[in-house]
């Protein structure tokens, strides 16, 4: 495998693995998420020789109406099944974190597929174990992870 490079990507570029990862029973088209094009979403893809193999978008989201303020919201990560196994999830992950907790956000999370607990617990998520349906997409846990240089203070 040849060097992986995380770059922030436009929202056009995430729909392809939107779609063929995560979506699969749906057009590419109906892949847009609200809020893709707002100034406060960011997208990043991993790239190997210049072909987009994996994504994830933080958005400026909190989980419900009593989340403190401060959070983001990881979506739409995803990474092409054949580059699996390798670390460029991970990759994908720190590079978003990294962004996210250099810009003061004060802690992230994301409604995660049962199947991927694992990889976020080894990521330093916290896992809320109570089992959720999203509709056409499958079973979820809600995850999250504080930023570990700006904790919520007062709280």
């Amino acid at each position: 495998m040849s060097l992986i490079v995380v770059k922030k990507i436009s929202p056009a570029d995430t729909l392809f693995i939107r779609q063929k990862v995560l979506r699969s029973k749906l057009a590419v088209n109906e892949c847009v998420f609200p809020g893709d094009n707002l100034p406060t979403t960011h997208h990043f893809g991993a790239f190997e020789q210049n072909q987009i193999i994996g994504i994830v978008s933080l958005f400026q989201q909190l989980p419900n109406d009593s989340s403190p303020i401060g959070g983001m919201q990881i979506r739409a990560m995803a990474t092409l099944k054949e580059y699996r196994g390798k670390g460029i999830g991970r990759q994908l992950l720190e590079n978003a974190e990294l962004f996210a907790f250099e810009h003061g956000v004060k802690y992230l999370w994301a409604n995660a597929r049962v199947s991927a607990k694992e990889f976020y617990r080894k990521a330093g998520y916290s896992i809320n174990e109570n089992v959720f349906n999203i509709e056409g997409v499958g079973m979820h846990v809600l995850i999250h992870k504080n930023n570990p240089i700006t904790c919520f203070e007062g709280e």
